[in-house]
């Protein structure tokens, strides 16, 4: 056998298919903090400990709130926050039991390094069952290689550790058991025993019910639409029937959860909730980023017509819903790029599809005097073992397997202040440091944390942290801090896209708080009462060092993030207010190399450039 005939066999595809799982095991490694992984942890701790699913939140003191506190400043604030009134948040306690339960007995036994390679051997078996169903689905070794390369390369910026790791590998199982089914097995059959697993695994499990119930729909379609006669229907009539009854049992399975079929209701609330607007994950990608995403969306949205005209409903249906899931909020990429990826390997599968892409080839390798078998060669190569390379250099271009936690993004330094000095509660914190607070300081319950157990706290915590006034004296923002009894008050200067955080720059003015901590990345104040007199006496600060802080956090997230231009104007516009003309004007060049139609920025580095010479006259 020669060298070409090999390597165009199932011998290339096996080995490339297992270099590209390999690239996948180290490349997603090297990441294991998450920002929702403490809280993870601490409710699979709770679990174990009590043997019980958790039916009342202990981590926060806000999301049992009495009524007449949740009333308070509705009538002063625009009704875009207010909460919709969905009474149901509390299910976010329980819908991820079993998924945090796994994920906290391997942090027991094994640590960071244990979760880490957790993460990264679930998305290996999720891609090796994904080219399963691809290959299952009647998709070439070449085109199916690409397609997983590019569901791998989408897939990087979203290796989160959390129990969201079962449901890619839970949907690449679904794939797999609806491409059986359409070419000829019965493997459907497992189907419930997956929904059961699934629904107590992660709340993710309602888009496998959804993808699942538009194939269901797709097929009935289908078999109405190609008659009902002959002994092919017959057959197709049998197969179909076996189909909806596995499906009337998958979705009892489904709802056999903590939450039962109220859990169904979850994605309607959300949509219409706060934390839909106001949480990253459910934003919409733009199409200035996530570029892999957008190439894998055109290609997905090309093929689908030819699905459609071969009346592949079923296909067609579950990668619509994909598609304007995707399109709609951050957290459904990786989603839709495992479930469009069948369709787009069948499609570049196709003989048309195919033999263009040959014809091309031929056209440009031919010029090098490769024969037939060299060219076929060369584009099996091009097409699977390109994003190879690419994976693999992406892989190797920092740390390998480094499975340790940075503490680069948490409070760790005023953790351990807090700590040390039993400093008092109620504590208010940001939202993004609620999980590790949980995890890392048990000892004082959170204000808010990423659960999303309660609408009307999310609500409290953006007046809050927006300083809202409100219509009534003191201010809204102060009153809901006194309603909730707070004492001391966590917070960075400086916002994730570099903004000054407003309830910041109302402490500095406000008599009633006293700064008492700064790090270069969290500021802690005491509420300034009899009560606090003591710790005040010994810790207080002067104020004016939240500018330092501002402009210490501008620096780090200029060097983490130089392209989050929010950094150089802060920075900017604080140095031009303590005299530092020159540093100042620099910040505001950079800013507006980025961003050159802010006409505020630009007229206040104008008014900068004739300062000197107004002074020098």
């Amino acid at each position: 056998m020669s060298l070409s005939s090999l390597l165009q066999g199932r011998t290339f595809h096996w080995v490339t298919l297992a270099a590209l799982l390999a690239t996948v095991f180290l490349l997603y490694g090297n990441r294991v903090d998450d920002l929702d992984l403490w809280w993870h942890l601490k409710s699979g701790e709770s679990i174990v400990a009590s043997h019980a699913i958790p039916r009342a939140d202990t981590f926060s003191y806000t999301s049992a709130m009495a009524p007449a506190l949740a009333e308070l400043g509705r009538d002063e604030v625009p009704a875009s926050l207010l909460p919709s009134g969905f009474p149901h948040w509390q299910m976010n306690l329980s819908h991820s039991w079993l998924g945090q339960v796994v994920m906290y007995l391997v942090f027991r036994d094994f640590g960071f390094a244990g979760l880490g390679v957790l993460k990264s051997a679930l998305f290996v078996v999720a891609y090796a069952v994904l080219s399963l169903a691809m290959r299952r689905a009647g998709a070439g070794p070449v085109a199916s290689l690409f397609t997983l390369a590019l569901v791998a390369f989408i897939g990087k910026d979203f290796n989160y550790t959390r129990p969201q790791l079962f449901t890619f590998v839970a949907l690449a199982i679904l794939l797999y058991l609806l491409a059986d089914f359409r070419a000829g097995g019965k493997k459907i059959v497992a189907l419930p025993l997956l929904l059961l697993a699934w629904a107590n695994l992660h709340g993710g499990f309602i888009v496998g019910v959804a993808v699942f119930l538009l194939f269901v729909a797709g097929e009935g379609l289908r078999f109405q639409v190609q008659g009902r006669r002959g002994e092919d229907a017959a057959s197709a009539g049998r197969r179909l029937r076996l189909l909806l009854m596995v499906s009337a049992l998958g979705l009892a399975a489904a709802l056999v959860n903590p939450n039962g079929y109220r859990i169904f209701l979850f994605p309607s609330a959300l949509r219409h909730s706060l934390f839909y607007g106001g949480i990253e994950e459910y934003l919409r990608p733009m199409f200035y980023e996530y570029h892999a995403f957008w190439f894998m969306f055109l290609l997905v949205g090309a093929a689908l017509p030819f699905r459609l005209w071969r009346q592949e409903f079923a296909e067609a249906a579950m990668v619509l819903f994909l598609m304007v899931s995707a399109s709609t909020a951050l957290r459904a990429i990786p989603l839709f790029a495992m479930g469009s990826g069948v369709l787009l390997a069948r499609w570049l599968s196709l003989g048309s599809t195919w033999l263009a892409a040959r014809r091309w080839l031929k056209n440009a390798i031919l010029r090098f005097s490769l024969d037939g078998a060299g060219t076929r060669l060369a584009g099996s190569v091009l097409l699977a073992a390109g994003p190879l390379l690419l994976l693999a250099g992406i892989a190797t271009s920092g740390p390998v397997l480094d499975f340790s936690v940075s503490g680069r993004q948490y409070p760790a330094e005023a953790v351990r202040f807090i700590k040390d000095n039993r400093l008092p509660g109620p504590l208010f914190n940001p939202y993004n440091w609620g999980g590790y607070l949980i995890w890392n300081l048990p000892e004082q319950p959170v204000f808010i944390d990423g659960r999303c157990l309660s609408e009307t706290a999310y609500s409290h915590y953006q007046l809050i942290v927006g300083a809202v006034p409100g219509q009534g004296q003191p201010a809204l923002w102060k009153r809901l801090l006194d309603a909730h009894q707070v004492r001391m008050i966590m917070s960075p200067a400086v916002t994730g896209n570099g903004g000054l955080v407003a309830l910041v720059d109302a402490l500095y003015f406000d008599p009633g708080w006293e700064l008492i901590y700064l790090d270069g990345k969290t500021l802690l104040f005491l509420r300034n009462n009899r009560d606090n007199a003591r710790l005040i006496g010994k810790y207080a600060l002067p104020k004016q060092l939240i500018m330092d802080e501002i402009i210490a956090e501008c620096e780090r997230g200029i060097r983490d993030s130089p392209a989050t231009w929010g950094y150089y104007e802060t920075a900017g516009y604080v140095l031009m207010n303590r005299g530092q003309v020159d540093t100042a004007k620099a910040m505001f060049r950079r800013y507006l190399a980025m961003n050159p139609y802010n006409k505020g920025v630009r007229e206040t580095l104008q008014m900068l450039e004739r300062l000197p010479k107004a002074v020098g006259g």
